[in-house]
């Protein structure tokens, strides 16, 4: 896994999967809102140093849509920036299973 003691993880961000096409309906409006808005409090909360706050709200991104592997990934991050190298790995894994293209997670897992 590669080690962020020396700055080389690369950072969170917030690029989210795009809504399946003909997607529609409150529920899905609903969940995707919320997952948004847990995506941005996990980035505001990683980018003050906040990595406990950052990986609860990218849970509850994930929680909102499994399928998102940004959030996933960025979850792993957060987790391996609090020391669970473990935990860190299971979430790159889910990440690259859910976006086989997420380069990022390749990467952490060194």
């Amino acid at each position: 896994m590669a080690d962020d003691r020396q700055g080389n993880t690369p950072s969170m961000d917030g690029n989210t999967a795009a809504p399946a096409a003909g997607s529609a309906g409150a529920p899905q409006a609903n969940t995707n809102a919320a997952e948004r808005q847990q995506m941005q409090a996990g980035l505001e909360a990683a980018s003050a140093g906040n990595y406990e706050a950052a990986a609860e709200a990218f849970e509850q991104a994930v929680a909102a849509n499994p399928d998102n592997a940004r959030a996933r990934y960025n979850l792993g991050l957060a987790l391996q920036r609090l020391g669970d190298a473990e935990e860190a790995i299971v979430c790159y894994l889910r990440a690259i299973y859910s976006d086989p293209s997420l380069i990022e997670a390749y990467i952490n897992l060194g």
